[in-house]
């Protein structure tokens, strides 16, 4: 299931339009670890979301028994630094004694993305243009 929601700045107007969860990609689980598909496979999604860890993401997909976790999705990622959100792909892999978990840049300030749900309540989400804090509309809309 893949849904919207759109953030609006109060002072500015200005819309953020948010595409979450994972849609299609949830039938597709398979199209991720095939690495005959440019396109669709987890490194060029981690690569297309600005991975920064992608030397150790190709060295865990070495090891046997890797697993990714079923909750993979487009998701909030927000940084403490500037204090701006991107939205990135979420997801984690695993094997019998190891975890990797992609880490993100931000594209304002360079600082390292920390991964969180939407409706956390401990952030604030600011306009990039004004930088005041941007509310949720409650506008939301749901397709597979």
């Amino acid at each position: 299931m893949e849904y919207g929601s759109i953030l609006k700045c109060n002072k500015c107007n200005r819309e953020y339009f948010l595409y979450l969860g994972n849609g299609m990609i949830s039938f597709c689980e398979e199209q991720l670890f095939d690495f005959n598909n440019k396109y669709g496979n987890i490194i060029a999604r981690s690569n297309n979301s600005g991975i920064v860890n992608m030397h150790e993401l190709q060295e865990f997909l070495k090891l046997e028994n890797v697993k990714i976790n079923k909750n993979f999705k487009n998701d909030f990622y927000y940084c403490d630094k500037c204090k701006s959100f991107e939205i990135k792909f979420y997801y984690y892999l695993r094997n019998d004694s190891k975890l990797f978990v992609p880490k993100y840049r931000c594209k304002r300030c360079n600082h390292i993305l920390n991964h969180t749900p939407k409706k956390n309540t401990h952030y604030s989400y600011y306009c990039c243009k004004c930088n005041v804090s941007i509310e949720d509309t409650g506008f939301v809309v749901e397709w597979d």
